[in-house]
């Protein structure tokens, strides 16, 4: 690490400064500490809605109607930088766009989606 990596204005495009970063000598370690770059988290809300309703038919039995958003508000959820869902390669310093956060949400296992919303009935008897 040869400067500050924290860029004066972080946005997606330009989530750290790779130019503070270079190779360090053959056959020796650099001075960075490892994890130092931290991503842009997951910041979202989930919610729910429930409702009962009692059937005449016969005792006990009812009906109940659910409602579930998943990131309520579409906050989208970007990836780490330089970093693809399917591969999960870390950012390589030297290589164009390392510090760019590319990718948002990773459909293939449901992590960081952008806004579902679900309903269901189920029936108790």
């Amino acid at each position: 690490m040869i400067g500050d990596y924290h860029p004066a204005h972080q946005d997606p495009s330009f989530w750290f400064d790779p130019a503070a970063f270079t190779a360090p000598a053959a056959y020796t370690y650099g001075n960075s500490g490892r994890n130092i770059i931290v991503g842009p988290g997951t910041n979202q809300i989930d919610f729910s809605l429930f409702k009962e309703i009692p059937l005449p038919v016969r005792e006990g039995m009812h009906l109940e109607f659910r409602a579930e958003a998943f990131n309520l508000f579409n906050k989208p959820q970007f990836d780490n930088p330089n970093e693809s869902g399917a591969t999960a390669t870390a950012a390589t310093i030297g290589v164009p766009g390392a510090a760019a956060l590319n990718y948002a949400g990773n459909p293939a296992f449901f992590q960081r989606t952008s806004r579902e919303i679900q309903l269901a009935l189920k029936l108790y008897f």
